[in-house]
């Protein structure tokens, strides 16, 4: 029997292979952003038109950022702190953990 381990390596050799896992794994990740929103949300118990109000942005707008789960860090944050929380993210690079704010970090156009 092939350890885990050998049968990844095979996988992640081939590039075509390397790229599905990687559109699934990003897939997965998106999925868990959104989960976490609306999860989010209901344990501060507020309504999609309730934090909306607080957004000051349309509740189709809330159940959007619900249903995507890439968007732009200045939405994230704006999300969290219209649920009284604020946004934390850090970069971990070997044993360094730095802290990055999103008001740090410049919002970006995306290409449609």
């Amino acid at each position: 029997m092939k350890r885990f381990e050998e049968v990844e390596g095979t996988i992640m050799a081939d590039p075509d292979r390397q790229e599905r896992v990687e559109r699934e794994r990003a897939k997965v990740v998106a999925e868990q952003v959104r989960d976490a929103l609306g999860e989010l949300r209901r344990v501060r118990q507020l309504t999609q038109v309730e934090l909306s109000r607080t957004m000051q942005r349309p509740q189709s707008t809330i159940s959007r950022i619900e249903r995507e789960g890439d968007m732009l860090l200045s939405t994230l944050a704006a999300y969290v702190e219209a649920l009284g929380g604020r946004l934390e993210i850090h970069a971990v690079l070997g044993d360094q953990r730095i802290a990055l704010t999103a008001a740090e970090i410049p919002a970006t156009k995306r290409s449609a």
